[in-house]
């Protein structure tokens, strides 16, 4: 999803929300990665570019189902590498699920609030970290995308893909786990 589409940041203060379902044939496959792309806000640099423009995002580990929560601060090393398939990799701001759900629908938030990161799963927080700088939100160039599953090698769905650019209250979260993946509505009754 490009940057251009998605609401303009300000302050390090946004959402990120995913509904996804990993089928458990992923793991009966050998993958060619340790990790799988789940979802990121900003990607990891590619061969023409210098730097990353990561600000969060999610993997799958190939070998269990856990995953793998990386973000970025403003008091990141420059030389940091965010991308947890490289034998470089050093980012300090990491956080593990462990046992997600498999054929299940699990709803992962992505909250940043200035120097706060919060993550949730299926509605409940499960880590907080606040940090001295505030969580990385940089619009410049390279600008920050919503990429999905760029690596291709995922068994299962993904879908409901919601960015805000405010910070989601716990509340709202749990509302939009209670709603599931797909939202009840009645159906039009009128004229019947």
């Amino acid at each position: 999803i490009p940057a251009a589409d998605i609401p303009s940041v300000s302050m390090g203060t946004y959402t990120l929300n995913t509904w996804f379902a990993v089928d458990k044939s992923q793991y009966n496959t050998k993958q060619s990665t340790p990790y799988s792309h789940l979802i990121s806000y900003g990607h990891i640099k590619k061969d023409t570019e210098q730097y990353d423009s990561l600000a969060v995002g999610a993997w799958l580990d190939n070998e269990t189902n856990n995953l793998c929560i990386v973000y970025r601060t403003d008091d990141d090393d420059i030389n940091t590498n965010y991308n947890p398939n490289s034998s470089d990799f050093n980012c300090k701001n990491k956080i593990e699920f462990r046992n997600i759900l498999l054929n299940e629908w699990n709803l992962l938030s992505l909250v940043a609030n200035t120097n706060t990161f919060m993550v949730y799963l299926n509605g409940q927080l499960y880590q907080t970290e606040i940090h001295n700088g505030l969580i990385y939100y940089d619009q410049n160039y390279p600008s920050l995308d919503i990429c999905v599953a760029e690596d291709n090698n995922i068994v299962g769905t993904q879908k409901s893909i919601r960015f805000r650019n405010t910070a989601l209250a716990s509340n709202e979260i749990a509302e939009l786990y209670f709603s599931g993946p797909t939202k009840f509505f009645l159906p039009d009754i009128r004229g019947k």
